[in-house]
């Protein structure tokens, strides 16, 4: 087998017969003589010629209603620390294929409810930190219920205000990382809340 020297002296095998012809040349055409040792691409699905080409909408708001029923689900558990977003990501999609109505409304509720904390900033799940990510996921929730009188907005609405920086960008927590998103996610808080405190921040 074919290998190279690495900075510790030792031997590494080289990826380049596990990538195809033409791979290498695209690589080489492109002025990477070095890309097509680079890696191997990965493939972990092969769909069947024979596979169905269509979309089963009934099955995918099946699998999107029952999510969540079994509490004990290794990835239920593991998924925690984003539950709020994937509480939206999920409706979104069931609103999307008409099958919103499927969703416990009043289960959803209560549970963005039971998110806020004192400061106003809503968590992911019970039990974690607020931040402005599932604050946004959870009011994205509520403007699709139609039903923001579920929270304190007025709260929501001065954790916000302490997010922002001097240069005007927004933190994402109490810690201040910071990331471009968060000022994103700001917008969509600004476009969804109407309120005047909120129009006269940025």
């Amino acid at each position: 087998m074919t290998g190279s020297s690495c900075t510790g002296g030792g031997q590494v095998p080289s990826l380049r017969p596990a990538l195809s012809r033409d791979v290498r040349a695209q690589a080489q055409r492109a002025g990477c003589n070095g890309c097509a040792n680079m890696g191997t691409p990965q493939k972990d699905v092969i769909i069947k010629n024979d596979a169905p080409a269509t979309l089963f909408l009934e099955k995918h708001a099946d699998y999107i209603a029952a999510y969540g029923t079994k509490k004990d689900d290794y990835e239920y558990c593991m998924s925690e620390y984003l539950r709020m977003s994937g509480v939206y990501w999920g409706l979104t999609v069931m609103d999307l294929m008409g099958q919103l109505h499927r969703m416990s409304k009043e289960e959803i509720l209560e549970f963005i409810k039971s998110c806020q904390h004192e400061c106003g900033g809503i968590s992911a799940s019970i039990g974690h930190d607020p931040h402005l990510l599932y604050t946004l996921s959870a009011v994205q929730i509520l403007t699709l219920y139609d039903s923001l009188q579920v929270v304190d907005v007025n709260k929501i609405v001065e954790y916000v205000k302490k997010l922002q920086k001097e240069d005007g960008s927004f933190a994402g927590d109490k810690w201040g990382n910071f990331k471009i998103m968060f000022i994103i996610q700001f917008i969509f808080l600004k476009s969804r809340i109407k309120k005047d405190i909120l129009h006269n921040l940025a």
